[in-house]
């Protein structure tokens, strides 16, 4: 994220303090911290939305005061909610921030404490990992139970939409998100802007990285459900 001309990342560093990086430094949270020790929570993912800093645990939403990452008090404006869901990742998207969990969607709308609202996006799919989710030309893809989605917000006038993008590949998406013997199936995932082309990787804790496949996106015209699939690995 950006404040000013500076360029941050947020990392939310699991069971270990959360960190506000440049490409020089780094620089513990240490208030956010003692706020997750006391509630027995863990960080999963961040992302920068209305001036604060958000932070993501399996169940809560953190954030921070206006402007002010490192200060997590009430009366700074700062807070705290509980989702409803099992959260595996979060993403700003124009005037919302997405709140993905496993089998239902949110999005977090208000521009301070005072406004600050959830709503529900859908309770129908969800994501599969978070580790999935790229914004690509102002569209959110994600990998659900059914494959490869989008979710936009130009689909409706009103709210967001979600489609399916895999249609198409339904025998190698099967394959792709069937549960594994042994190990656990993560899906880290990358954006290539100057190929217009997102990457999806099945990785097992009991597979060889040279073994670790991957389902590929190429975007082949403006229209961004006009989308030539492919395999690697």
């Amino acid at each position: 994220y950006f404040k000013g001309n500076k360029e941050y990342t947020a990392f939310p560093a699991g069971e270990d303090y959360p960190l506000i990086l440049t490409s020089t430094s780094y620089e513990p949270i240490t208030q956010l911290y003692d706020i997750l020790q006391a509630d027995n929570e863990q960080l999963i993912g961040a992302a920068y939305y209305k001036s604060h800093m958000f932070w993501a645990s399996l169940s809560r939403l953190y954030f921070s005061a206006p402007f002010d990452e490192f200060n997590y008090a009430p009366d700074a404006g700062a807070g705290e909610i509980v989702i409803p869901g099992t959260v595996v990742g979060l993403i700003a998207l124009r005037d919302s921030l997405i709140i993905f969990c496993r089998y239902s969607i949110f999005r977090f709308i208000g521009s301070d404490a005072g406004s600050f609202r959830l709503e529900a996006v859908t309770e129908k799919t969800g994501c599969v990992d978070g580790r999935s989710i790229q914004e690509i030309n102002g569209d959110i893809i994600f990998l659900s139970d059914i494959g490869l989605s989008r979710l936009s917000d130009t689909d409706q006038q009103s709210g967001l939409g979600i489609s399916s993008l895999s249609n198409t590949i339904k025998t190698e998406i099967i394959t792709f998100l069937a549960a594994s013997i042994s190990g656990d199936n993560f899906y880290p995932s990358v954006f290539l802007p100057n190929k217009s082309q997102y990457r999806v990787f099945k990785y097992n804790t009991e597979t060889t990285i040279a073994n670790t496949t991957a389902i590929v996106g190429s975007q082949i015209s403006a229209n961004p459900t006009d989308i030539f699939w492919s395999t690697i690995s």
